[in-house]
């Protein structure tokens, strides 16, 4: 993900052009939000629209049905990463993903591994991911 791109976003959500500018509408010290830029922390600014509630004007929307107590954290997850994946097929970033899965098949499992990572229990989704896939998924499709 490219920070400048969505510094640049907020920057222009809320129609301004400077630091000083953001800082008092966000009602945050403008120190803050130059550490945030020097040290290109996507994190940070994630963090600070998701407080501000503008985290998918930001980071790009992204529908998603999920139910449960994680569901919230996996759809925020889940859009943080939208913004890279629907730009796969740019030439111009070699760093982009060449893939032919559906893209709310990637933004999902993005989001569970998120999730699972902020757990700790990174290790586990894979080896669950793996099994339901193996055991389950591939031999349900292959008697529809």
């Amino acid at each position: 993900m490219d920070f400048e791109f969505y510094f640049d976003n907020i920057l222009n959500f809320y129609n301004v052009s400077s630091i000083k500018e953001l800082a008092i509408k966000i009602e945050t010290g403008p120190s803050t939000i130059s550490n945030w830029k020097q040290r290109r922390s996507i994190t940070a600014l994630k963090k600070k629209c998701r407080e501000l509630g503008i985290y998918n004007e930001i980071f790009g929307e992204t529908t998603f049905s999920q139910t449960g107590a994680n569901s919230q954290q996996i759809q925020n997850q889940n859009n943080a990463g939208s913004g890279m994946i629907n730009q796969q097929n740019d030439k111009s970033n070699p760093t982009q993903l060449n893939t032919n899965l559906d893209i709310e098949i990637i933004n999902l499992i993005e989001g569970a591994s998120t999730v699972a990572n902020s757990l700790g229990k990174k290790e586990k989704f894979k080896e669950e991911l793996t099994r339901y896939i193996t055991t389950e998924l591939i031999p349900k499709i292959s008697t529809m």
